[in-house]
C-alpha cells in the first residue's frame, strides 16, 4: 500500500472519530450554558429553598449560618449544599419549551425554587426538578431552557427544616449510607451495608453469625435509619470530658460512612429522664439525645435475629386455612386476585360484613409476624407440636404450603405467657406473644369490614418495623418514619 494511501486512511479515521465525539457530546442549543462555577461560596450570605413541601430560609451571620427561627444551622449541611450548587456547569439542554416544564417538574408548582444572595443582591435563582436518571433537571427561574446536571440536587437541598438544624448530628439521609458499624462495649463489632436490588440491608461479615441464625435486614434498616434521623434535644451544659457524660472510658460507638465522609457517634451515659449524652467527632461540644435514639442504635447482633417464623412469596398466596379445636376457617383467592370464603367450608355469620381485602391483610400480617424469641429446636416433636393446638397455613401457587403450627400456652420467666410455634423459615421453636396469637385466632371478627385494620399491616418497608424480642423504642408523635 502506498504511503499516500496509508496517510489518507489515517486522516479519514481521525476525522471519523472527531465526528463521532461531536455527535455524542450533548448539544448546546444556541450556545446556551447554565453555570454557577463562578459562584463565590464565601460571599453567599443568604439561601432560600421553597417548594410545595415546605420552605427553608438560611442566613449567614457573625456566628455562622442560622435558620429563620434563629436556630443555628448545621455548618456541614450548608457547605455541602453550596459546594454542590457551585459545581453546576452544563450545556446539556433537555428542552427549550415552556410547555414541558410541568412534565419535567421544573415549573413553580412542582419544582424546588432555590435562591442565593450576596450582600443583599440576588446571585442566582433556579428551579430544580425531581431526580432524573442519576441527575437533576433545572432551569433559571426567568428562563425557559431546561438543563440536566449529574448532581442529586433534591437530596442535597431538602425542604425539611429539621434536616438543616445544627442539632441533626449526621448529614444526609438513608440513601446516602454506604456502611454502618456498631461497636458496643463487651460485644463483637458488626457492620451492615446497603441492600442490593431492593433487598434488605445485609450483614457485612456473615462469619459473625452461627449456623441457623437468620439476620433481619428490616431491623438493620431501623438502626441505619435511626442514625440518619438522629437529632439532639439540645446541647449539653457539661464538658465532653466530664465523667458524668460517660465518654471518658469505654463506651459505645456507631460509625456511619456516607458519600460525604464518615460520622462517628459516641454514646454516653444517661442525661436524665429519657435522655442520653452523645458526641460526634469533628463536632464541637456535647449533645443530649432522646433515649429512644440511643436504644435503637445500641443493638447487639443477637438483637437483629430474624424472628419471623414464616417465609413465602406474598404474591403466590392462593389459600388461607385457620384451624383450632375442631373449628376451621378457609379462604381462597380467585383468578382476579380477590379473596373469598371457601364455599365448601364454614360460612361467616349472617350479621358479619365480610371484607375480602381483610384476608390479604391477614396473610401479609402473618408473613411479617415476629416472635418474642427462640426457645429451642422444633424438629421432630419439639415443643409438643406433634399435635399442634392450632394451625394457620397459607397455600401457595406451586401447591406447597407455609404453615404456622402453634402449641398450647406456657409461662416463660423472660416473656411471660407465650405460645410455642414453628414455621417453615427454619427449624427453630419460637415463642409467640399471647396478644399476637389472640389476633390470629380470633375467628370471623378478623375478617369483618371495619374502618381500621384488625391486624397490623406489616408490609416490608412500611414505616418502623415492629420487632418483639428485639425491642424497638418508638419515638414520640411527629417523628418521621423511615422512607
Amino acid at each position: 500500500m502506498r504511503r499516500s494511501t496509508v496517510l489518507a486512511v489515517v486522516v479519514f479515521v481521525v476525522l471519523l472519530v472527531v465526528v463521532v465525539v461531536v455527535k455524542l457530546r450533548p448539544a448546546a442549543r444556541g450556545g446556551e450554558r447554565l453555570s454557577l462555577a463562578g459562584l463565590d461560596i464565601e460571599a453567599v450570605d443568604r439561601m432560600s429553598l421553597s417548594s410545595a413541601e415546605g420552605r427553608v430560609e438560611l442566613e449567614r451571620g457573625g456566628e455562622g449560618w442560622r435558620l429563620a427561627s434563629g436556630e443555628r444551622a448545621h455548618p456541614a449541611m450548608v457547605e455541602r449544599a453550596l459546594a454542590a450548587l457551585s459545581r453546576i456547569d452544563t450545556v446539556e439542554v433537555v428542552t427549550t419549551s415552556r410547555d414541558r416544564h410541568a412534565q419535567l417538574g421544573v415549573d413553580l408548582d412542582h419544582g424546588l425554587l432555590v435562591g442565593l444572595w450576596s450582600a443583599g443582591e440576588a446571585a442566582a435563582e433556579l428551579v430544580v426538578g425531581p431526580a432524573a436518571a442519576g441527575g437533576s433537571h433545572l432551569r433559571r427561574s426567568d428562563g425557559d431552557s431546561v438543563f440536566r446536571v449529574s448532581l442529586p440536587l433534591h437530596r442535597l437541598l431538602p425542604v425539611d427544616v429539621g434536616q438543616w438544624s445544627e442539632l441533626k448530628l449526621v448529614v444526609g439521609g438513608l440513601e446516602d449510607v454506604r456502611r454502618l458499624e456498631v461497636r458496643l462495649v463487651g460485644e463483637r463489632p458488626w457492620a451492615v451495608v446497603p441492600p442490593e436490588r431492593g433487598k434488605e440491608w445485609r450483614l457485612e461479615d456473615l462469619s459473625l453469625v452461627p449456623d441457623g441464625f437468620r439476620f433481619d435486614g428490616l431491623l438493620a434498616r431501623l438502626v441505619v435509619g435511626s442514625a440518619m434521623l438522629l437529632k439532639a434535644s439540645r446541647r449539653a451544659e457539661i464538658a465532653v470530658d466530664d465523667p458524668a457524660a460517660g465518654l471518658s472510658g469505654a463506651h459505645d460507638v456507631v460509625e456511619v460512612e456516607t458519600e460525604d465522609g464518615t460520622a462517628v457517634i459516641h454514646l454516653g451515659a444517661g442525661a436524665g429522664a429519657d435522655e442520653v449524652y452523645a458526641r460526634v467527632e469533628e463536632r464541637d461540644g456535647l449533645f443530649v439525645i432522646p433515649a429512644y435514639f440511643s436504644a435503637n442504635l445500641r443493638k447487639r447482633l443477637v438483637d437483629l435475629r430474624d424472628l419471623r417464623p414464616l417465609r413465602f412469596d406474598l404474591a403466590s398466596a392462593r389459600s388461607l386455612r385457620i384451624a383450632r379445636s375442631g373449628s376451621e376457617l378457609s379462604f381462597g383467592a380467585r383468578m382476579d386476585g380477590e379473596w373469598n370464603v371457601d364455599p365448601a367450608g364454614a360460612q361467616p355469620p349472617a350479621e358479619l360484613d365480610f371484607d375480602p381485602a381483610s384476608v390479604q391483610r391477614f396473610v401479609r400480617a402473618l408473613l411479617f409476624l415476629r416472635a418474642t424469641g427462640v426457645v429451642g429446636d422444633a424438629s421432630g416433636d419439639g415443643g409438643g407440636l406433634g399435635q399442634p393446638w392450632a394451625t394457620v397455613a397459607v397455600g401457595l401457587a406451586d401447591g406447597s404450603a407455609a404453615a404456622l403450627e402453634i402449641g398450647r400456652a406456657t409461662d416463660d420467666q423472660r416473656w411471660g405467657r407465650v405460645y410455642p410455634a414453628r414455621g417453615n423459615a427454619d427449624r427453630a421453636l419460637y415463642a409467640l406473644r399471647e396478644q399476637d396469637v389472640e389476633l390470629l385466632l380470633q375467628g370471623w371478627p378478623a375478617f369483618r369490614r371495619v374502618a381500621g385494620l384488625t391486624l397490623p399491616d406489616r408490609a416490608a418497608g412500611e414505616g418502623l418495623p415492629e420487632a418483639p424480642g428485639a425491642e424497638v423504642h418508638q419515638p414520640p408523635p411527629g417523628f418521621r418514619p423511615l422512607d
